[in-house]
């Protein structure tokens, strides 16, 4: 999925060869630039494992903040209560909504596609004139501890799915690897499905090996009693 820019608006397409013909020149950078002069950030809320988010405060034109964030689907939409609709209607999130995300996500993931998810926030409490290190609000900012609470609420608005294919060299790694009797673990940050995908690609799994035994989340891992880690 692709964006160019319309007047004051970017208008998203699936089909890659729409993007050639509307937009030649059109680029990243040129969205990223149009975003900041529109909304500026004035906090950043960095990565936190365990939630699998990061995200930043904006200045909209109203002079309010909005938050926005971006991570990983499953906990994103774990602490989403509402949901953007396309024609920009703001719902409540029923539970049929999000098993249907789930099960988008499930299938998007089994291809090998690493998936992100997108939300807004925009009740703020004590956030919403955050201006800087001075704002009263700077203190619960300091503490990543806070992040948990001031990323929730959200509203989601979509997911992508991003391909990142392996390196030409690396199955035959692999391969080096078995013949030599050297085990080869991977750990990742990505979905338990891509990651799964993505080892089938490069040969550290078979295809239709059963992994019940072979690939565990974080949380599985540990657990497990510690003989069977």
């Amino acid at each position: 999925m692709v964006a160019m820019e319309s007047g004051n608006c970017f208008r998203c397409f699936e089909d890659p060869s729409v993007w050639k013909m509307c937009c030649k020149d059109f680029n990243t950078a040129t969205s990223c630039e149009w975003w900041i002069q529109k909304e500026p950030r004035v906090a950043f809320l960095e990565f936190d494992r365990s939630q699998k988010s990061m995200s930043c405060l904006v200045r909209t034109e109203t002079g309010k903040n909005r938050l926005l964030v971006k991570g990983a689907v499953e906990h994103v939409l774990e602490r989403s209560s509402h949901l953007q609709l396309s024609d920009g209607r703001v719902v409540e999130i029923i539970d049929f909504a999000r098993e249907a995300l789930l099960s988008k996500l499930q299938s998007m993931s089994s291809k090998a596609l690493r998936c992100l998810a997108f939300a807004f926030k925009e009740d703020l409490g004590e956030l919403c004139d955050y201006d800087g290190d001075t704002h009263p609000g700077h203190r619960i900012l300091l503490e990543p501890a806070n992040y948990e609470l001031v990323e929730s609420g959200l509203i989601f608005v979509s997911m992508v799915g991003l391909r990142d294919p392996p390196r030409e060299e690396v199955s035959k790694a692999i391969d080096d690897c078995g013949e030599a009797g050297i085990h080869v673990m991977v750990i990742t940050g990505d979905n338990k499905n891509t990651a799964e995908a993505i080892c089938r690609e490069i040969g550290v799994f078979s295809e239709g090996e059963d992994l019940r035994e072979k690939s565990f989340t974080g949380r599985d891992f540990l657990a497990l009693p510690v003989e069977r880690r």
